[in-house]
């Protein structure tokens, strides 16, 4: 079987890294030849999702765009064309629908709700446009759908049957479980991710503050220039080959979200990465993060500050209770969450593409 992969970005871009760039070994090991092609470029991926402003994104997404369109003739040389997300986001999906007229066996992949606008600090040009519309277009275009979550699922299955559930995962040959859980103050509370998404780091400023002033703790960042007023902070640029090895450096990692439809269908990829490291995490309760975390056992769940607090405060002062809960979400990555457990269900995904127009 022959795949074409087309990636939004190159491997250092997250979505494209966990859904697309992780499996290739494993695939491969299967018999699959793998073929991929990312519409924005290593060199380019920083400048745009960093970019504070989609019209400074817009000529590298137009770019990608063309590019993908120059390319369909050749599609019909591939089994599979599978397409990781959207080439432009927002905008008329013309990539995709000319993919699925060369090709009836294309593959259409989300691991995020793009059919609702995201969570933002401002509104922008892209807003403009109908997400929904978009992604339905697509979805009705592909030959078989995959989602990360069931919450995708449930929108993706009302305009296509052949749709499948792969979680997003996590390659634990990276992450070494956490070891230190009975060290010196202070505990490290800690957060990664991107600029966009540190929209979410505003709800729990003043629960970190209130606990600073009661105990010895330090909020650390990865990723983007973040700080919280009032109490030590420090954040750490990303760098892929150092990520595994700072998560494992934090003593309790967080993944707080905001109560809407964008927030509510998300990966729990922030979690699960703290899970593998054998750090305990505390979450925004919501269906995905309660599919993956069992509140007390592998993690902690909150719906409100003041459980965010409690939550927060029982790992700040109990050693034990972190490495019980650090090591049970170890556990959960393990048997359910890696990728050597999910692999075989993209691989069995992409059969049924294959096997039909």
């Amino acid at each position: 079987m022959r795949v074409l992969f087309l990636t939004q970005s190159a491997e250092a871009c997250p979505a494209s890294r966990y859904r697309v760039y992780q499996y290739l070994p494993h695939l491969e090991a299967a018999g699959v030849e793998c073929h991929v092609s990312p519409a924005i470029s290593g060199r380019n991926y920083l400048r745009v999702y960093q970019a504070q402003d989609s019209l400074r994104k817009l000529p590298y997404f137009a770019l990608g765009e063309m590019k993908r369109l120059m390319m369909a003739p050749c599609y019909r040389h591939y089994d599979v064309v599978f397409f990781q997300q959207w080439t432009f986001p927002r905008f008329f999906p013309a990539a995709e629908l000319a993919a699925a007229r060369v090709n009836g066996r294309m593959v259409f992949d989300m691991d995020e709700p793009l059919y609702v606008r995201p969570t933002r600090r401002r509104r922008d040009v892209a807003d403009l446009f109908d997400p929904e519309r978009t992604v339905t277009r697509i979805v009705k275009a592909a030959r078989l759908v995959i989602v990360g979550n069931e919450v995708l699922r449930r929108f993706a299955v009302k305009h296509n049957a052949n749709t499948y559930v792969v979680p997003t995962a996590i390659d634990l040959d990276r992450y070494d479980p956490k070891d230190d859980y009975y060290h010196r103050p202070p505990v490290v509370i800690g957060w990664i991710g991107s600029f966009t998404t540190t929209v979410y780091l505003s709800m729990l400023e003043e629960v970190l503050r209130v606990l600073s002033r009661d105990h010895a703790i330090r909020f650390r960042v990865v990723g983007a220039p973040y700080s919280v007023e009032g109490m030590q902070s420090e954040w750490k640029p990303w760098v892929y080959e150092e990520e595994a090895e700072e998560i494992g450096k934090f003593d309790i990692g967080v993944m707080p979200l905001r109560d809407d439809e964008w927030s509510g269908g998300k990966s729990a990829c922030k979690a699960l990465q703290y899970m593998a490291a054998g750090v305990p995490v505390v979450c925004t309760r919501n269906e995905v993060t309660g599919s993956v975390v069992r509140d007390g056992e592998n993690g902690f769940l909150a719906g409100t500050l003041k459980e965010w607090e409690e939550k927060l405060r029982a790992l700040i002062v109990d050693g034990d209770l972190r490495r019980r809960v650090g090591m049970a979400g170890r556990e959960t990555v393990e048997q359910e969450y890696s990728v050597k457990v999910t692999a075989p269900k993209l691989l069995r995904a992409l059969e049924v593409a294959c096997e039909g127009e």
